[in-house]
C-alpha cells in the first residue's frame, strides 16, 4: 500500500490596482473622477448584493448601464468576479482627483474593468500609468511645483512645506506603510519641481489629499507619479539623503 501526502497552500492571488490619467484642464479632472466615482460606488453595492444570492445577478448592472451611455467596451463578465475586488472589506475602488490627474486605486483585487482606462480616453484624457495586480507597495512620488502666486522666499517655503509635511498629524508620519520611511530632495535645475517627495501610504485618496491640501496652502500644484517597488531594495534611494533636512528630530508615526 501506498500513502500520498501533499501539501499544498491555497491563495486567491489578489493585489492592489492602480491607475492614473491626466487631462488638458483641472475641471475636467474633476469631474471624470467625480463620475467614475458615482459609478463605481454603485457598481460595488450591486455587486455585494449580486454575490448574497445563489441566482443569477439582475442584469444590467451600474457598470453595464454606463457602458452603454458612454459608448465604451464591454461584456458579461465586466465588472465581475475576477474584474472586481471579490476579496476585500472594501466593495469598490477609490476614485479621486488632483490636479490634471485622475486616480483609480483598490487595495486588493485581481484586477478592475479596462473600462476606466476607457472613459478616461472617450473623455479627452489620457492613461499615464496602470498597476495592475501589484504585490508589492505602491511608491507615489510628488512633484510640487511652483505656482504664479509663489512670492515666498524659497528657502523659507522649502523648509516650511518639509515641516509641515513631517508634523506629528503630517502625510509623511500619519497613514504610511512602516516599512518605506518617506524621503523628500529639493529640484535644483532647470525644469525640475520645488520639491519631490515620495511615500508609500496605506490609503492613498488620504495620503494624496493631505498632500495636495498643503502644497495649495503654500500656492504650489501638484503632480503624482505612481510605482510598484522592486522586492528587496528602497524604492526611495533616490530622494536620500533629504534635502532640506528637517531641523529637528523627525516625530515617529503613531503605533497601530
Amino acid at each position: 500500500m501506498k500513502i500520498h501526502i501533499w501539501n499544498a497552500f491555497a491563495s486567491n492571488n489578489s493585489g492592489s490596482y492602480t491607475i492614473v490619467g491626466r487631462f488638458e484642464q483641472e475641471e475636467q479632472a474633476a469631474q471624470v473622477a467625480a463620475e467614475l466615482k458615482e459609478v463605481l460606488d454603485a457598481h460595488g453595492v450591486w455587486f455585494e448584493a449580486a454575490s448574497s444570492t445563489t441566482k443569477e445577478p439582475e442584469r444590467p448592472s451600474p457598470l453595464d448601464l454606463f457602458i452603454q451611455k458612454h459608448g465604451l467596451r464591454g461584456n458579461e463578465d465586466t465588472g465581475t468576479w475576477d474584474d472586481w475586488p471579490c476579496y476585500s472589506e472594501k466593495k469598490a475602488p477609490d476614485a479621486w482627483a488632483i490636479g490634471h490627474q485622475v486616480f483609480v486605486h483598490h487595495e486588493y483585487t485581481v484586477t478592475l474593468p479596462r473600462t476606466i482606462g476607457e472613459f478616461i480616453y472617450a473623455r479627452g484624457g489620457r492613461v499615464e500609468t496602470e498597476l495592475d495586480h501589484a504585490h508589492h507597495p505602491v511608491v507615489s512620488v510628488f512633484e510640487l511645483w511652483k505656482g504664479q502666486h509663489v512670492q515666498e522666499d524659497r528657502g523659507r517655503l522649502l523648509e516650511a512645506l518639509v515641516e509641515e509635511l513631517n508634523a506629528e498629524d503630517g502625510p509623511l508620519v500619519k497613514g504610511l506603510d512602516g516599512k518605506v520611511i518617506p524621503a523628500w530632495k529639493e529640484g535644483d535645475g532647470f525644469g525640475e519641481p520645488m520639491l519631490r517627495l515620495g511615500a508609500v501610504f496605506e490609503d492613498l485618496p488620504a495620503g494624496f489629499t493631505a498632500v495636495e491640501r498643503i502644497a495649495r496652502g503654500h500656492h504650489l500644484y501638484v503632480s503624482v507619479k505612481v510605482f510598484e517597488a522592486w522586492p528587496g531594495a528602497d524604492p526611495l534611494a533616490f530622494l536620500r539623503p533629504c534635502q532640506p533636512p528637517l531641523k529637528r528630530e523627525r516625530t515617529a508615526p503613531p503605533s497601530t
